[in-house]
């Protein structure tokens, strides 16, 4: 397959030998190695590559699956919630590091879904 692009500013200055990157992201998911380069007025220095790591695609959509229909105080509830999470494309998203928390809404009587970011 072919790999995405690399978006965001991709060269910095260093300040106190570090070199902070702000704003990097890609335009598609897929396993990753980045290389870092020195460069000066001489021409290229020495270069570094990162470990590999997976760029998946973003979170677009949060559905309930199963819903408690009712319970008693102090009793696990008999069904207990769960939620899919989808891709822009439909597809379940499926991402360990993604952490999905559970919440009292402060307006039971109307349901929205809310999106973190």
């Amino acid at each position: 397959g072919s790999l995405g692009v690399l978006i965001g500013t991709t060269s910095v200055r260093l300040s106190l030998g570090l070199a902070v990157f702000a704003d990097l992201e890609f335009d598609q998911p897929g396993v990753y190695v980045l290389q870092f380069v020195v460069v000066t007025s001489a021409g290229d220095g020495p270069s570094v590559i990162s470990q590999s790591f997976q760029v998946t695609k973003a979170v677009a959509q949060l559905l309930v699956i199963a819903s408690p229909d009712s319970g008693a105080a102090g009793v696990v509830l008999g069904i207990q919630p769960s939620v899919r999470l989808l891709d822009d494309s439909g597809s379940p998203v499926d991402n360990s590091a993604i952490l999905v928390t559970a919440a009292l809404d402060q307006n039971p009587g109307s349901l929205q879904l809310h999106d973190p970011g």
